[in-house]
């Protein structure tokens, strides 16, 4: 791909999100960011959507995060000029293990940790009239 062609669908991209956001009279948008390539994508595509002061960047750390994944995202955030908090689902997660039957594997566990995640992420945006920028995997 050209580098004229890669701008012209970051553009549609912009447009895409800007539109979303219009349609649904929101005040901003939710974006995850985990300290990876997808989430930083995602959260710099909605600053320059939208504007860094209608990004809110959450990360959502566990027991297993890398301390260097979530500076990078609090770097990330800082360049790009939105509010960053860090939301640990760590409390969340040992609920799980107290549940009765529980199987502890890698599997189950990564599964109920994605889907609190994106918990976190709806309940915010909820909670502030906000969109859920969702990113996926780059594979």
């Amino acid at each position: 791909m050209t580098e004229g062609g890669c701008g012209c669908a970051l553009n549609r991209i912009e447009q895409l999100v800007r539109h979303a956001y219009w349609e649904a009279g929101a005040d901003g948008v939710v974006v995850g960011v985990s300290g990876g390539v997808d989430s930083a994508v995602a959260a710099a595509v909605c600053v320059r959507a939208l504007g860094p002061e209608s990004v809110l960047a959450l990360s959502l750390p566990c027991a297993v995060s890398a301390s260097a994944d979530l500076e990078d995202a609090a770097e990330l955030c800082r360049r790009l000029g939105c509010e960053h908090r860090v939301v640990p689902i760590e409390p969340v997660v040992a609920a799980y293990r107290s549940l009765p039957d529980f199987v502890d594997s890698p599997y189950l566990l990564g599964n109920l940790m994605a889907r609190t995640r994106m918990v976190v992420l709806y309940y915010h945006a909820n909670r502030d009239h906000r969109l859920v920028c969702g990113t996926s995997n780059r594979t």
